[in-house]
């Protein structure tokens, strides 16, 4: 039976239940360890809930603690797939950072200039200024042995 409101009900305690108990799982405390695993796993493209499940945590413990390195692995990841296409681009490799331009890739090249530069290459434009003037149509049969001198009279 509910008690009336604003009277406080009273409980009687149980001293049994005073005595704090080791239940369900401990608390979960991040490591150093554990934000690199989360950040590793970020940069494999694994989802949270594989990241969680790997990890042996549950969703909402995973977002709590490693916000943070949730984003920063996504960014990480971001850098490294951009300085991969740029050394590509350039034709470069970790080993050697110097542009090569025999190794360049060109329609790389042009795909930053383009979202990185707002570079967009204008294909040449035909612009029909306005109606055909046909004022004669002609057939002309031409002697192939006689073609040479046909085009010397006709120059004259």
């Amino acid at each position: 039976m509910p008690s009336k409101p604003g009277k406080p009900r009273a409980y009687k305690v149980d001293p049994r239940l005073a005595i704090p108990r080791d239940m369900g799982r401990p608390p979960h405390v991040p490591s150093a360890a554990t934000r690199g695993m989360v950040r590793a796993l970020v940069l494999l493209e694994q989802k949270q809930d594989a990241i969680a499940a790997t990890m042996g945590i549950d969703r909402k413990t995973l977002r709590k603690h490693y916000a943070i390195d949730l984003e920063r692995g996504f960014w990480e990841m971001g850098a490294v797939v951009v300085n991969t296409m740029y050394f590509k681009a350039i034709g470069a490799t970790l080993a050697n950072p110097r542009p090569d331009p025999e190794k360049a890739d060109g329609n790389l090249l042009l795909k930053i200039a383009e979202r990185r530069f707002g570079f967009t290459p204008k294909a040449q434009e035909f612009v029909h200024t306005g109606a055909l003037a046909i004022t004669k149509i002609e057939r002309v049969i031409v002697d192939p042995t006689r073609a040479d001198d046909d085009a010397n009279d006709s120059d004259a």
